[in-house]
Parts: C-alpha cells; structure tokens; sequence
C-alpha cells in the first residue's frame, strides 16, 4: 500500500450519506455548501462532527489551515464555504443556528473577499 492509498478516503465516504443529506436540509438555505459537494468525504465527516461543538470546530480549522505543510487546498469557493460554515458553527450552540446574544453582532467578523488573478506577472 502506497501512501497515497492511506490517504484517500474509503470508498463508503466517496458518496453523501443520507444522514448528511439531513444535516445539509437543516442547514440555513444560504449555508448548504455546493461547491464542497465535490469533496463528500468532507461534508460526511462535518455532518457527523456538527454537534459536537469541540471536534468540529478543530476539524474545520484542520481544513482551513494547512499545519500538515504541502497540501494543496480547496478551491476558492469551497474555502469560502467553509469559512461561512465555520463563523456559523462558533456562532450558534451546539450547531442548532441558535445564536448567543454577544455573538450577533456582525461587526466582530473581518469581511474577507477572495479574488482570482490568473494572469502571469
């Protein structure tokens, strides 16, 4: 076994789940992710996580920040809809999208815009 093979997922998580299914309709509608459907694995391990408050916010910053070094990255748009799912998750209790009172005030948040230059310098 190489160990590009222990990398890749099992062959059960290729697929959304039906319990993920569930999770992405109890989402807000402007938050169910279409660009990291590509990603199933992903969204399989997030729906599992989504309640537990700890493990998922550890495993959403595991797929935002690169401490492994030499990993590639999701595109653009699926990072920004995990950044979105993540400001909700901290936002909300338990991931239910009941949010704290001193947690609504959108101010607290940096607006971060991404852009794509694709030309050569």
């Amino acid at each position: 076994m190489t160990s590009s093979d222990q990398r890749r997922p099992a062959a059960h998580a290729q697929e959304i789940t039906a319990d993920t299914m569930q999770w992405l309709v109890r989402l807000p509608a402007d938050l169910r992710p279409t660009a990291l459907r590509e990603f199933p694995h992903v969204l399989n391990k997030l729906a599992t996580l989504w309640a537990d408050d700890e493990a998922c916010g550890a495993y959403l910053e595991s797929l935002m920040l690169d401490d492994r070094g030499g990993r590639q990255g999701f595109p653009p748009a699926a990072l920004s809809e995990l950044i979105a799912l993540n400001l909700h998750h901290h936002g909300s209790i338990g991931g239910t999208g009941a949010r704290p009172a001193q947690e609504t005030d959108a101010s607290k948040y940096e607006t971060v815009q991404f852009t794509w230059d694709d030309t050569e310098r």
